[in-house]
């Protein structure tokens, strides 16, 4: 799907690696409620090499990124009191790297978004009670590929709804 949204060329090869990387991340998560800092380590080793040899972002942009995903979900850890693991705050550094600070507020949100709706339909099926876990990881993978695809048009369609 990322091929067929975003301009083809060799810029395309660090979002394939964060795609196939988000994939595995997820599903680890769902199974074992952890994420590995093998992985995440792997994922800013290569997107560091990868922002090197295919420029898809700025250094700037990067470390922003990385300073707000990471950031929020480290003060949402904190006043959560273990309601988020510090590998969902890793992870969204991480994701933050590779998709710049814009596109990572839109990719939370989406995740926010999108773990509420399932977390509350879940407790209305009786399938979890309101302090179950929920693995985070599938929906920041979620939310972040639905930025880097659509967060630009996402960003216009917010801005003419609520401010033209």
């Amino acid at each position: 799907m990322i091929f067929l949204v975003l301009e083809p060329g060799m810029k395309l090869v660090p979002y394939f690696f964060l795609a196939s990387l988000l994939i595995i991340i997820s599903f680890i998560d769902i199974d074992f409620y952890r994420i590995p800092n093998q992985l995440i380590g792997i994922g800013f080793l290569a997107g560091t090499v990868l922002m090197i040899m295919f420029s898809f972002n700025q250094w700037g942009e990067a470390l922003l990124g990385v300073l707000l995903g990471g950031g929020l979900l480290l003060i949402l850890a904190v006043l959560s009191k273990g309601g988020m693991g510090g590998g969902d705050v890793k992870l969204a550094g991480l994701i933050g790297f590779f998709l710049g600070w814009r596109l990572m507020v839109i990719g939370l949100f989406l995740a926010a978004l999108l773990a509420s709706i399932v977390g509350i339909i879940l407790i209305a099926l009786g399938k979890k009670r309101r302090k179950d876990p929920l693995p985070f990881a599938p929906f920041l993978s979620i939310g972040a590929l639905v930025a880097l695809m659509a967060g630009d048009e996402l960003t216009k369609l917010y801005l003419e709804l609520f401010f033209m």
